[in-house]
């Protein structure tokens, strides 16, 4: 009873209070009655039988207060998905549809340090899953910084490295490992994995108690309602569909009737698929990629079969009349046969310049053309078409080179002409300058009028036209003070000292002719 009252009363208290209290109510009911009935000799004895006790007693405790006081130590023993902080992990996933033409390699933002393993196969979503480390009580342990990581992994049947790696070493604020949910694109087994790595291993609580810790483990299955297959679907992976409208094409077709022809493409068959890829192809060319040459036979319409025939047997490069009628060719078949000569034939007649050197060894994987008449199919046809397709450099285009321009000839010159001719070249524009200013100058004027100032009749006053002439070609000036003639250069009269008049050369030249010549009839 004592016992039960102890254990009643101490509920919160911790394993080794409740030991203490217990040891001590057994020890001294149990040493009053040895000594009266057993009356022991020696404090050994004694000393043994309550170790002897204490054992026995601390063996038999009730097994839940075992479970409580293990419950509140801070010790993981297992991980668990939080499906109320997360999202959870389904037996079974069904996807709309499954796209098995899918090329990660095309990705012109993807560095070499990105992983596009998982692209083909699953993208991440918005949402998370939760995991956490928890007790026997299953409530969330915390460790300490750096002790463990957690690990989220996705692994594929049939694939040896997961597609999937992302360790995580710090839980957030709650205690809690949050890693991206996925969307899966293809069908398959799945598995999902979370476990638990090692980094302290000199903390020997964590290393004893974390290494029990089993990982937690889904298996997924996969399955899609509709596969996207065959050349109907295979055709919008074609790089000719980004360039068939692009400009610095190599063959001028209308372009509108593809694209007609593209957007109806899922109600038609196998076959019409094949042959609007080809044409696609063909008219994303780019410039120079077929060696072309001006065939004047071609606009004669009286040419008859054999000659054409013998036109396109007999031709190296890729001429009119081969053109219309391998196009005539492709629209007009329905064999097999004839839809793989029109492709051998146009691989054949594209310049290696314009073919990718890593991919050039796809195509010379593939069976030579001889072979290649001899087991004909639609995926023959089709893988054909399609590592032709990677190969080309549809950016490329041919650049026409730039003409030399024409040697001038030059003449020979003595250093003392030089100087001549920038003289004379000198004179003849300021000659051309000065009759210039004096024709604008002179039309100011009036030159009918023969009145002076007062309004009489003189003709004294009246300026031939000689005069101006003479006065234009003078280079000289008069001082309207002392009417001295001065050189032109003069910027002031050499006799009276007065500064050249700020005004043209005409009209300074023609005043002071005009009065010297009043001056001289007085």
């Amino acid at each position: 009873r004592r016992i039960v009252e102890i254990l009643d009363t101490n509920k919160d208290s911790s394993e080794s209070t409740l030991r203490k209290q217990i040891m001590n109510y057994i020890l001294y009911d149990r040493t009053i009655k040895s000594f009266t009935a057993k009356s022991l000799e020696s404090s050994n004895d004694v000393s043994k039988s309550e170790e002897q006790i204490v054992a026995e007693d601390t063996t038999n405790q009730p097994d839940n207060a075992n479970n409580q006081s293990t419950a509140n130590d801070n010790v993981p023993v297992a991980l668990k998905l939080l499906k109320d902080k997360g999202v959870d992990v389904l037996n079974n996933y069904v996807i709309e549809e499954e796209d098995v033409f899918d090329d990660t390699n095309d990705n012109e933002n993807v560095t070499e340090d990105d992983d596009i393993s998982h692209v083909e196969y699953f993208s991440y979503s918005k949402k998370y899953f939760a995991i956490a480390l928890v007790n026997k009580s299953e409530k969330r342990v915390k460790l300490p910084k750096g002790t463990i990581t957690v690990t989220y992994q996705i692994h594929r049947q049939g694939i040896a490295s997961p597609l999937a790696y992302s360790p995580l070493s710090e839980p957030w604020s709650d205690n809690i490992y949050y890693f991206s949910s996925i969307n899966f694109k293809k069908s398959g087994k799945y598995t999902i994995s979370f476990l638990i790595e090692f980094k302290n291993q000199n903390n020997q609580t964590s290393s004893v108690n974390v290494a029990n810790i089993k990982p937690l483990v889904f298996n997924v299955q996969v399955e899609a309602k509709n596969v996207l297959c065959g050349s109907i679907h295979a055709i919008y992976q074609l790089n000719a569909l980004k360039y068939y409208n692009y400009a610095n094409r190599q063959i001028n077709m209308n372009r509108n009737d593809l694209k007609t022809l593209l957007d109806d493409i899922t109600n038609e068959s196998e076959f019409k698929a094949l042959q609007i890829s080809i044409l696609t192809l063909y008219a994303a060319l780019p410039l120079g990629s077929l060696p072309t040459v001006d065939d004047e036979n071609s606009k004669n319409s009286s040419l008859d079969e054999v000659n054409i025939a013998n036109l396109i047997a007999e031709s190296n490069n890729w001429s009119d009349i081969l053109d219309q009628t391998w196009r005539g060719l492709i629209h007009s078949t329905t064999s097999l046969t004839i839809l793989m000569e029109c492709l051998l034939l146009l691989e054949s007649f594209i310049s290696k310049q314009w073919l990718h050197a890593s991919n050039v060894k796809l195509l010379n994987a593939l069976p030579l053309p001889h072979y290649a008449m001899k087991s004909i199919s639609l995926s023959s046809i089709a893988l054909r078409l399609f590592c032709l397709d990677k190969a080309i450099l549809y950016e490329k285009l041919y650049i026409k080179p730039r003409q030399a321009r024409a040697k001038r000839a030059l003449k020979q010159y003595d250093e003392d002409d030089d100087d001549d001719d920038d003289d004379d070249r000198r004179k003849s524009r300021r000659t051309r300058t000065t009759r210039t200013s004096t024709e604008s100058s002179t039309n100011k004027r009036s030159r009918t009028s023969k009145y002076d100032d007062n309004g009489n009749d003189d003709e004294d006053n009246v300026i031939s036209d000689n005069d101006i002439d003479k006065a234009t070609i003078s280079k000289v000036w008069y001082c309207q003070i002392c009417a001295v003639e001065n050189e032109n250069r003069a910027r002031s009269c050499v006799n009276c000292g007065e500064r050249k008049p700020p005004v043209s050369i005409t009209k300074t030249t023609v005043e002071s002719h005009t009065s010297n010549t009043r001056r001289s009839t007085r």
